[in-house]
Formats: C-alpha cells, sequence, structure tokens
C-alpha cells in the first residue's frame, strides 16, 4: 500500500496577490520535507488540461450496493506547468467549486487545502479545494497546451498529470466501441434512450481499452460510461491512432486491480485521431466470431457445426482457427459454447452480440489436478497450437479479452480466480509470460455482471447475494509478449491456465474482495464454470 506525505493547511483563504508565486517543484518539496502546516497563503499557476464538463476525469466508485459516486470525475482537475514538465491532480471539495474549462490558465491559493504525495509512481494531488481557492482563471485555447509526444517506453513518473501525446499506437481489439460492457449495470445516460427501453441500473462506472505500439508495449485508456462518444455506432480506429490524453495511475477492482504503472485518460473523443498508416503487425492465428454471421464453427473431428448461442456442442475436441492455421482447445473437463460478447457499437442490443465468444463450460473441479490427500499438484489449460516455421520478425504476442460467468450469480463465483499465460515453442519447458501492461504474471479474471440472487448451491444462507464491486461490466482485455525464439518454430503452443487454487466468492458484503484466504478449490467443489473469450489471436511483425 503506497504511503502518504500528507500537508494540511489552516482553514479560511485570503487575498494573495502580492504574494509570490511559488513554482511545482517547490509546492512538491513542501510534501517531500513533511515541514511544518501550512498556514499562511501559498500561490500556485498553472495550464488546465482538464475540463470541468467532461465526464472522464477520475474513476467514479461505488458507494452502495447500486449505487456509484459521479462526483468523483466531476471534482477532479488537472494542471501543469507551461512546459508540460510537472502536473498536479486537483480535487473540490464539491462539483460546483470546480469552474476550470481546458486551456486556461488558473491561479490558486491552496491555504486550507492539502496535499498529498503518492508514490510508484511518484505523484501529488491537492485536496479540500473549495471555489474560494481560484483567486483567477484566464480563458485559453488549444496552444496553450505544450505538444508533448513519447512513446509509452518512454513515460516516466514526471509525466503523470500531465498531457501527453502517444505516438504509433493502436486498439489491440478492434470489434466494437471503446466501451465493450454490458450496458443495463452502467451509469444512465441518453446512451440509453434505445426504442426497446431496458432497465439501466447505474451499479458501475469505468472500463478501459488497451492500446498498443510498435515497439509492442501496451497501455490501457480509461473511460467512463457517462461519456456520450464512448458507443455512437462506430467501432474503433482500425488503424494508427494519435492518443491524446492526461497520464494518470489508478487502479481499477473491477477489472483485476492492477491497471499498470500508467494509463491515459481522453478528455473528449477529439483526443483519439485517426492517423495515417495501418499496423505494422499481422496475425499469425485468431477466433474473433464477429465476422462469422452464421455463427459457423469448424471442429478437427466433428467439422462444420452451426453454432447454438449458450447450449453445450462439443466436448473433447479441438476448434480450428477461423484466421490462419492453429487450434484452440482444453484439457478440462469442458464443453465448448456460443456465447455472448459485449461489442455491439451500439448500445441497443445492450452491448451483447450473440454468439461472438467462445465459452468453456464444465466442473470448476475439472480445471484442478488432486493428489490423494486433496492437495492441488497440477491444472488443466485452455490450449493454442499455431506454427511460426516460416516466420521472423522482431515481436510477437497473444492476445485474448475474457471473463467469468454467464451473467448468473450461480456461474459468477467459485471459478478459478487467478490466472497466467505460458508458453512453449521447443517442446520441453513452458515460459511464464508476463502481461504487457502490467507486467505481471498472475491476472485476476474477474466475472460479467450478475444480477442479484439466491445461489442454488449456497447453503445455510438462503439471502439474496448482491452485486460484488470487484464484478466486470465486461470482458477484460489483455495482451502477453512472446520470446523471440517462438520464430522459426514448428509448433508453438500457449497455455492460458489457472494460475492459483483461489476460488472467486460472492460475499454478503459486496465492498469485500471476492479473494479469500479460505476461498481455495476442493475435489468436492460442485460448481459448474463458465468461462468465456471474446477474442483469442497471435499477432507478430
Amino acid at each position: 500500500m503506497a504511503v502518504a506525505v500528507v500537508i494540511t493547511a489552516a482553514a479560511g483563504v485570503q487575498s494573495a496577490w502580492a504574494q509570490e508565486v511559488k513554482s511545482f517543484e517547490q509546492i512538491r518539496a513542501m510534501a517531500v520535507e513533511d515541514k511544518t502546516p501550512i498556514t499562511e497563503s501559498t500561490i500556485i499557476e498553472g495550464v488546465v488540461i482538464s475540463d470541468c464538463d467532461s465526464p472522464n476525469m477520475d474513476i467514479n466508485h461505488n458507494v452502495s450496493t447500486a449505487k456509484t459516486d459521479i462526483t468523483h470525475s466531476m471534482r477532479t482537475a488537472y494542471i501543469q506547468t507551461p512546459d508540460g514538465s510537472l502536473g498536479f491532480r486537483l480535487k473540490f471539495v464539491a462539483p460546483e467549486d470546480n469552474g476550470l474549462y481546458r486551456y486556461g490558465t488558473v491561479r490558486l491559493d491552496l491555504k486550507g487545502s492539502t496535499i498529498v504525495k503518492e508514490y510508484n509512481p511518484e505523484r501529488y494531488t491537492i485536496r479540500n479545494l473549495t471555489a474560494e481557492n481560484v483567486l483567477s482563471f484566464k480563458k485559453g485555447d488549444a496552444s496553450k497546451v505544450v505538444r508533448k509526444e513519447k512513446h509509452i517506453k518512454d513515460l516516466t513518473d514526471t509525466d503523470v498529470y500531465t498531457f501527453v501525446t502517444l505516438k504509433d499506437v493502436e486498439f489491440v481489439f478492434k470489434d466494437g466501441s471503446y466501451t465493450n460492457i454490458w450496458e443495463p449495470y452502467c451509469i444512465k445516460s441518453e446512451l440509453h434512450n434505445v426504442p426497446k427501453p431496458y432497465g439501466v441500473t447505474s451499479r458501475m462506472d469505468s472500463w478501459a481499452t488497451l492500446l498498443r505500439d510498435t515497439d509492442n508495449r501496451a497501455i490501457y485508456m480509461h473511460v467512463n460510461t457517462l461519456c456520450q462518444w464512448r458507443r455512437n455506432g462506430k467501432t474503433v480506429p482500425k488503424g494508427m491512432v494519435e492518443m491524446n490524453g492526461i497520464i494518470v495511475s489508478s487502479t481499477n477492482r473491477r477489472y483485476g486491480g492492477n491497471m499498470g504503472k500508467f494509463q491515459i485518460r481522453p478528455v473528449d473523443e477529439n483526443d483519439i485521431v485517426p492517423a495515417k498508416g495501418k499496423s505494422p503487425f499481422k496475425t499469425i492465428v485468431g477466433w474473433f466470431y464477429e465476422a462469422n454471421n452464421s455463427a459457423e464453427v469448424n471442429y478437427e473431428m466433428m467439422g462444420y457445426k452451426t453454432g447454438q448461442n449458450w447450449k453445450r456442442e462439443v466436448k473433447g475436441d479441438r476448434l480450428i482457427a477461423e484466421v490462419g492455421k492453429g487450434f484452440m482447445w482444453t484439457t478440462s473437463d469442458s464443453y465448448f459454447v456460443l456465447s455472448r460478447d459485449y461489442n455491439d457499437v451500439t448500445t441497443y442490443n445492450r452491448g451483447g452480440m450473440e454468439a461472438g465468444a467462445i465459452g468453456f463450460e464444465g466442473p470448476t473441479t475439472s480445471w484442478y489436478l488432486f493428489d490423494t490427500n486433496n492437495r492441488v499438484i497440477g491444472t488443466n489449460s485452455v490450449f493454442v497450437e499455431f506454427s511460426t516455421a516460416k516466420l521472423s520478425g522482431t515481436a510477437m504476442s497473444v492476445c485474448f479479452d475474457f471473463g467469468a460467468g454467464s451473467q448468473s450469480a450461480d456461474s459468477s463465483w467459485q471459478y478459478p480466480a487467478q490466472w497466467k499465460v505460458e508458453c512453449s515453442y521447443d517442446g520441453r519447458r513452458w515460459v511464464t509470460l508476463k502481461d504487457t501492461a502490467t507486467d505481471q504474471l498472475i491476472t485476476n479474471m474477474r466475472p460479467v455482471p450478475f444480477w442479484p440472487s439466491r445461489l442454488k448451491l449456497l447453503t445455510g444462507d438462503r439471502s439474496i447475494k448482491p452485486t460484488g464491486y470487484d464484478c466486470g461490466l465486461g470482458f477484460q482485455q489483455h495482451t502477453y509478449a512472446i520470446p523471440a525464439a517462438a520464430f522459426g518454430c514448428e509448433k508453438v503452443l500457449i497455455r492460458i491456465t489457472p494460475a492459483t487454487d483461489k476460488l472467486a466468492q460472492i460475499r454478503s458484503n459486496p465492498a469485500s474482495d471476492m479473494l479469500t484466504e479460505k476461498g481455495v478449490v476442493s475435489p468436492h467443489c460442485k460448481q459448474t464454470t463458465f468461462i468465456r473469450f471474446g477474442s483469442l489471436y497471435v499477432y507478430y511483425k
């Protein structure tokens, strides 16, 4: 947990026009040195890179089972130095205190506010600001903000809370919108004014989309669900983009927790600019199904079958790739099931696309191997096989978006909660791959939202279990770099497998984490697990 160094100023604000304007470095140094709390006027001036009218300024958190505090974003602003070298996040007490528009220059008296330093990355937030702290505000235009261009690999701690243009990036998953989510659980807005209305509960907010650059680095783009441009009938740009936005560092529990050291938050859709040039990456093998209108899937032994949504179809066969040459299968005792994806470009179908995802439905215990003392000694996996014998290049990765459950409470718990990705290209050893965006070896899988209900398999407690704060709004997007040694190999294997024996739980208190020390698998578990992949593919350049 990050340790914060806090400086608290005395309450009250007075005129401070005659005082010296302190630099960003001086304000930061105060927090570093932990001096006597500020009791005098402290003046700072900066260029506003946020917008008080934008709903995408910060993550909005749950405050109860079915309510999200959307004022987090409304109370947040960002300022930076004229040269863009350093930035601060500003947190106002109430939305009406935040009247800072993009590109303006603001002068603040920090008396009465609190300055907080956070670590890894090092970043600074000025809290408890009110309208009285704003001494002056002058409107400006885009020319006030310097154009700071960087590749993902070049981002540093000093870029946090500054405006950056990410160079040579593209969306990893090109089907769907900026938020491929199940719409009924997000914040209600004008987006849900559809011909056939459906209930919108406003239970959850904030999702993320994955970007990669030509160096094969990755970063998440945060998007709040009140953004009207996030699902407006258009797909995300297919080629390269110029990605502009505020560099932030946030965790998002419903996305698995760790979002990497840095993320980017656009102020509006105009910050995402299609650029000239096509992606340098090519697909080796993949399963997408969005272009498969007949929902036909091809099995190695069973041949073509017309997929029936939510129906158990085939067990023990290998699924032939939709693009390229390769196979996908599972060694768990699971059926292939064609299921719903969430990458409709409109909200009409609640974001759902029928027969757009691959599901594996089977007993939870089938993902594990046990010894005679009921201890876990191994796992079963989802496997992908392909050849790179005729390929050479500088980068290769496997990408997928996945989630647990079928929007039913009964299929949204007691599934393997932690997963890892491994690769074998010499037929002997397995290499564990790191998530490119988070640099982690283990990923926490989340269930797609379920309706509160009584659990059929839960004995002794027949109360209705509310939707937990851990539930994702859709499938989580991931990419993992494959070692360059995998080029020129007759057979490359990827396996996606449980990383631990931890099972997801549905807690009586939805604010409690689904992972507990006692929530581990046993051979006596009777739960059926439903694991879904929206897309899975391997690319190279």
